[in-house]
């Protein structure tokens, strides 16, 4: 059996990427290939696949990702996409360890769960976009081993509930996606460990407050999107320490006062936006770091009222 000359309830298409070097993709069109297992090991016994994508039609045909030994055989695969799947689980070790994979993109599918250990042992990993699942929360021990990770995405899920530490050994990872989940609160040791965070993106939640030194170990954070959330309360001291951000959008939220420290470590911000606020009043105190930076032709404040 071919990889490249499935014609029937699996089609696959190989494609030339380099030298000595294919692409494989794949459409699922029958509920008679929820099994693949022999489609899996032919898939297996290429071993110049760089790129491998699955892709459902009709949807959610598939029940399961590739078992782990199919990454494992494939010394050069880079990217794996699979879309429109109904597995609801990621196994622990589900890559298998593979030390090759660059992309992981399992956008738009039914994934309920993260086992702990399922991103795990991917020493060249640098990107996993799990957008659009359905993930209730994201437990401790789900990404380990990861140095090399710098982009993860969970944006648009129906996550509630982020465990203290669940990213605490991605040291290395510069953008966070969390938009157009549920969460509700960000408790002080959510984001332990991230001290390379450049951009965090919390918008479209249901957040209602920001306590103490919530992005503590994000020294290094220089855009946060928290618009559109429930927001009626900001610690003084939630964004201290932050003073490489130079980007804060707090729009649309329910705040009416922030205490005049609030803004005292914004040394080189230049957007920040209040818009759709219930604010009473601003404070000069508050203000003055913001007003030296107006200075900076590319500032922008953004108020209303």
């Amino acid at each position: 059996m071919d990889a490249c000359n499935f014609q029937n309830y699996l089609y696959c298409q190989c494609e030339d990427e380099d030298l000595d070097q294919m692409g494989i993709k794949c459409f699922v069109f029958d509920a008679k290939s929820t099994n693949l297992m022999p489609e899996f090991r032919a898939i297996a016994r290429k071993s110049s696949t760089v790129s491998l994508s699955m892709n459902n039609r009709p949807s959610r045909i598939l029940n399961r990702l590739p078992p782990p030994w199919v990454f494992s055989k494939l010394p050069n695969l880079k990217y794996f996409e699979t879309t429109l799947i109904s597995a609801t689980v990621v196994e622990a070790f589900a890559f298998g360890n593979s030390s090759t994979l660059i992309l992981v993109k399992l956008v738009d599918n039914a994934i309920e769960h993260l086992e702990p250990m399922a991103f795990a042992n991917l020493p060249n990993l640098r990107e996993v976009n799990l957008g659009d699942n359905k993930l209730k929360e994201v437990n401790r021990g789900v990404f380990a081993n990861l140095p090399a990770l710098r982009k993860l995405y969970l944006d648009q899920n129906q996550i509630l509930t982020i465990h203290d530490r669940a990213f605490v050994e991605l040291e290395r990872l510069e953008e966070l996606e969390l938009q157009n989940n549920n969460l509700t609160v960000i408790a002080r040791d959510v984001f332990k460990g991230l001290k390379n965070v450049r951009r965090l993106d919390l918008r479209k939640n249901m957040i209602e407050y920001l306590g103490d030194h919530v992005f503590a170990d994000m020294t290094h954070l220089q855009d946060v999107d928290l618009m559109g959330n429930k927001i009626r309360f900001v610690s003084s001291a939630a964004f201290l320490g932050l003073k490489e951000l130079t980007r804060l959008a707090l729009k649309e939220n329910k705040i009416v006062r922030f205490d005049p420290k609030t803004f005292q470590d914004f040394k080189i911000i230049h957007f920040l936006d209040l818009r759709q606020n219930e604010l009473e009043t601003l404070s000069e105190e508050l203000m003055e770091p913001i007003y030296i930076n107006l200075k900076n032709a590319s500032m922008q404040l953004m108020l209303e009222g």
